[in-house]
């Protein structure tokens, strides 16, 4: 087996923010209804004094956003335009806002767009964080948000760790790598891996969706599995400006011998009855009989 470290390093530029930014005229706002950084994605909590970065290079405005378990998945508007309408309804378009919160350290501050008092008096409270020290607070009673400003004289905050443009793109980059939903990425990290593998000796049958089949001697099956992988981390770091992704290479579940073959237990019943056809029929090498 050959070795890994010998497949080619790729250059990979940085995510780019303005790519994911939704053109103008597309731009639903208020008519729709709708890391190697330990930064949280959340709005100020309403007993925190906040404050928005004055460089709007730290502000990313107007991105197609899908919110799941406290993580944010980002889509490039071309893309966003290829879904089906019962696809796009996971989707809702937000605001990001480099923040920093009083006795408390910073924050990615986001603003959900949507046609009600909320997003509107969200969207006055952040213009004026913008320029000074905030506190929000949700009102129930008027379905609104209320801000004021503090009564004493806080200090601005120190931001010479977020000063310049390239500070901006790779805050933004370690934020949203691996979270951002685009098609090319995604096959161009498995038509790189499949490269990788093959070009080091692996037989690689065909790729399927995300994932890849190999064809192995049993012998084989853990060291090829493992190289499978290295070559998977190698190709999403060439193209992740670093970020390696994790793929299952288990042998338990990702080894099959012939005839079986991968199931995820509601084909299970269908593919025995498939076998079963086939036998009676007398197609036993097809089934390994």
């Amino acid at each position: 087996m050959p070795n890994l470290s010998t497949a080619g390093q790729i250059a990979s530029p940085l995510l780019d923010p303005s790519s994911l930014r939704i053109p103008t005229a597309a731009r639903h706002t208020e008519q729709r209804k709708r890391y190697t950084s330990d930064l949280k994605i959340k709005r100020p909590d309403n007993d925190e004094w906040a404050i928005i970065h004055p460089d709007a290079t730290f502000r990313w405005e107007n991105i197609w956003a899908w919110e799941k378990e406290n993580k944010f998945y980002l889509l490039s508007p071309a893309l966003y335009d290829q879904l089906e309408d019962n696809v796009r309804r996971v989707f809702a378009e937000y605001d990001f806002y480099l923040t920093s919160v009083l006795n408390a350290g910073n924050i990615l501050w986001r603003v959900k767009h949507s046609d009600s008092d909320y997003f509107r008096t969200m969207r006055d409270a952040v213009e004026a964080a913008m320029t000074g020290w905030v506190q929000v607070q949700s009102n129930q009673t008027t379905k609104r948000y209320d801000f004021r400003h503090p009564q004493a004289t806080y200090a601005a905050p120190d931001w010479s760790e977020y000063s310049t443009p390239e500070d901006a793109q790779r805050l933004f980059t370690a934020l949203f790598t691996n979270r951002v939903i685009t098609e090319p990425t995604c096959a161009d990290i498995l038509r790189l891996a499949c490269c990788l593998a093959t070009e080091a000796g692996l037989e690689v049958v065909a790729p399927f969706h995300d994932a890849l089949l190999l064809h192995v001697p049993l012998d084989d099956v853990d060291e090829s599995l493992a190289f499978m992988a290295g070559c998977w981390a190698k190709a999403s770091a060439a193209l992740l400006d670093g970020f390696e992704l994790r793929c299952e290479a288990s042998r338990k579940k990702a080894a099959f011998e012939f005839p079986r073959r991968y199931l995820d237990g509601r084909q299970a019943d269908f593919f025995d009855k498939a076998l079963v056809f086939l036998v009676e029929r007398g197609y036993h090498a097809a089934v390994g009989a």
